[in-house]
């Protein structure tokens, strides 16, 4: 049996928090299968896609249209790009060879093309994060249900919280100055900013220097380990907050509007930048119960595939 996920690779470490998810979901239960990758990040500039493949940082080992290896069924995960004008080649081999498709815990989508309906309608199941999603697929005619994004399900929790550090996760696109108040609200020997874009990291280091821990990297490994060296994440990123409730370690969203779905069905709270306290942030006990739950209801949704698979 192969399997396409579909990511966006070296853009958004969101997407690859999701599909290690989906890994996660897959393997624990599923024996017998291949993996492959369909890369929808075509807008990377040849200098970057060129100087990650020197790094070894890159993944050139994808799948697409021309390649002669059959795919049985394809997987979108976790994404707001579920469908559209970057997913046209996909979109147009799924109609043509009707392959299945399991669309997991993906959300807003802003973007649609004559192909929507007609993939739908080879939808086996539809698990959406937030209520948008599940309108979209409504209106095709497919019902959905809403649970997670599977990304929670990325990392093995760490079993004790061994870090000393506040980490803050920035975007600092949006409001940048209440971002640089919460940052200068904690002692800055406690803080660890941490920028998942390198534009966070450059207008940073123009504010601080090196007067603050400024940490950087876009890859979800390097991610993680910066933030085991933290008991707590203030993460303005739904991803970060994600990558944090995986890791089990205590958390919270802080976002300018309050529409953010897909963290409060983790039972993370989202609040306004200057409007949190402390006790705002999920318990590491309560992640452990909530992340117990949500596998369950993956786990029971995913039955069908399961035994489709076996």
């Amino acid at each position: 049996m192969n399997i396409l996920v579909k990511t966006t690779f070296n853009r958004s470490p969101g997407d690859d928090l999701a599909r290690r998810g989906v890994k996660s979901l897959l393997a624990e239960h599923i024996k017998k299968h291949n993996v492959f990758v369909y890369d929808a990040g075509k807008d990377m500039s040849d200098s970057v896609r060129n100087t990650l493949r020197r790094n070894k940082r890159i993944q050139t080992d994808i799948w697409h249209v021309e390649r002669s290896a059959r795919i049985d069924l394809v997987i979108f995960a976790g994404s707001p790009v579920w469908t559209g004008k970057e997913l046209v080649e996909l979109e147009d081999y799924i109609v043509e060879n009707s392959v299945p498709c399991y669309y997991l815990g993906v959300g807003t989508n802003s973007s649609s093309t004559e192909r929507t309906g007609e993939v739908l309608k080879n939808c086996k199941l539809f698990i959406a994060r937030d209520d948008w999603a599940l309108e979209t697929s409504a209106k095709y005619g497919v019902e959905g249900i809403k649970i997670c994004c599977p990304s929670i399900f990325s990392f093995v929790p760490i079993r004790a919280m061994v870090g000393e550090k506040i980490g803050i996760v920035v975007q600092m696109d949006t409001k940048s100055g209440r971002q640089l108040d919460l940052i200068n609200r904690f002692d800055k020997d406690r803080v660890r900013i941490i920028a998942h874009h390198i534009e966070d990291y450059e207008f940073l280091v123009s504010v601080y220097g090196g007067s603050r821990e400024i940490r950087y990297s876009r890859f979800i490994d390097d991610l993680a380990e910066m933030y085991k060296g933290c008991h707590s994440i203030y993460s303005m990123r739904v991803h970060g907050a994600h990558l944090a409730f995986s890791l089990c370690i205590p958390t919270i969203c802080l976002k300018e509007k309050k529409k953010s779905k897909t963290c409060e069905c983790l039972g993370v709270k989202v609040k306004f930048p200057t409007a949190f306290r402390r006790g705002h942030l999920i318990s590491r006990s309560d992640i452990v119960r909530n992340r117990v739950d949500l596998r369950r209801k993956y786990i029971s949704a995913l039955r069908g595939l399961y035994k489709r698979l076996s």
